[in-house]
């Protein structure tokens, strides 16, 4: 069985409606939850954007390898309306679902980077993350992710709902 660390966000929308709707596809198509977050609420990290963002991390145990969790995550953001611009600017958007952990696996492909690359710049990352395994230690830095969110220098107001 493969622990899976996934990080839901959407700013546009009925964004709690879109984190639920994904959570649950996400349990019926991917694989058992073990653990999720509260919502946070966070501005737009990396662009401006009229819209707060909402985030939410999940914690599930999947059958699937790294690169069905990643497709799988990817269809349920396109049934969810998501449409991915060729471009690698930040964008407002319905859902997004990234994999921040997959195991204590190091993977780097074109299509997938595991652990997200930039965790320990993220407190809206951060904070729910360490909600749900505040002791998991990152396979890359080798620090427990507290460490990271105290080391953190992303001063952006993150708000537990």
């Amino acid at each position: 069985m493969n622990h899976v660390y996934l990080l839901l966000g959407s700013n546009l929308g009925d964004s709690k409606s879109f984190i639920d709707k994904a959570s649950d596809l996400i349990f019926k198509n991917i694989g058992k939850m073990i653990k999720q977050s509260s919502l946070y609420k966070s501005p737009p990290w990396g662009f401006s954007h009229e819209n707060s963002f909402l985030n939410k991390v999940l914690f599930i145990e999947t059958d699937f390898k790294a690169h069905e969790v990643l497709d799988e995550c990817q269809k349920i953001e396109r049934k969810m309306g998501r449409v991915r611009k060729k471009t690698s600017d930040y964008q407002a958007r319905e859902i997004d679902v990234d994999i921040l952990f997959y195991n204590n696996d190091i993977i780097q492909t074109e299509q997938l980077i595991v652990p997200h690359p930039r965790i320990e710049e993220r407190r809206f990352t951060l904070l729910p993350l360490c909600e749900v395994a505040e002791h998991f230690v990152h396979p890359v830095s080798l620090l427990p992710l507290i460490d990271l969110l105290t080391a953190c220098n992303d001063n952006s107001k993150v708000v537990k709902l």
